[in-house]
């Protein structure tokens, strides 16, 4: 009668247990990557939306003197800011932003506009819809995707500035 196990016995019980551990590293490491991804894509929808309704309520900062054009989001592959436009006229002088606020994306994770030519977007106030750096009623609908390795997600903004 054998007492213990064989060597070769020791050696598969130890290659399966390595490889189940490999799979939950490599497994809770992906899940990390779209963690970081989906945070980033709440943040960005938060961003629009809290833009949105800002320039819907006709909200604007104490030194803003001038009528309010809207809230505007610019953004990169990499990053956003979100700004109030307080003149008359668009497109706006790069001095005219008040309350400009910066958000980078983390590494990994980028922002993919389409039309690729949009690189900003104006929310107007009391429901006059959005302006694009292409100018008004040039772009009917602007998707907006953040995107990583792990997964992505898409928001669209309708020219009338309804997310979705």
């Amino acid at each position: 009668m054998r007492k213990g196990f064989s060597l070769i016995e020791v050696l598969v019980a130890i290659v399966i247990m390595l490889i189940f551990t490999t799979y939950g590293v490599a497994s809770l490491l992906n899940n990390g990557k779209k963690q970081k991804q989906v945070t980033a894509f709440e943040e960005f929808r938060q961003t629009l939306q809290l833009a949105r309704n800002n320039a819907a309520a006709g909200k604007k900062p104490e030194e803003c003197v001038d009528p309010l054009l809207g809230w505007r989001v610019r953004f990169t592959t990499s990053s956003y800011v979100v700004e109030a436009l307080c003149t008359a006229t668009y497109p706006v002088p790069p001095t005219t932003p008040y309350l400009s606020r910066t958000k980078t994306l983390p590494s990994g994770v980028i922002l993919a506009v389409s039309p690729v030519l949009v690189t900003e977007i104006v929310f107007r106030p009391l429901g006059q819809g959005t302006i694009t750096n292409l100018g008004p009623a040039v772009v009917s609908n602007i998707s907006m995707t953040v995107s990583s390795q792990a997964d992505q997600n898409t928001v669209i903004v309708t020219d009338r500035g309804e997310i979705q």
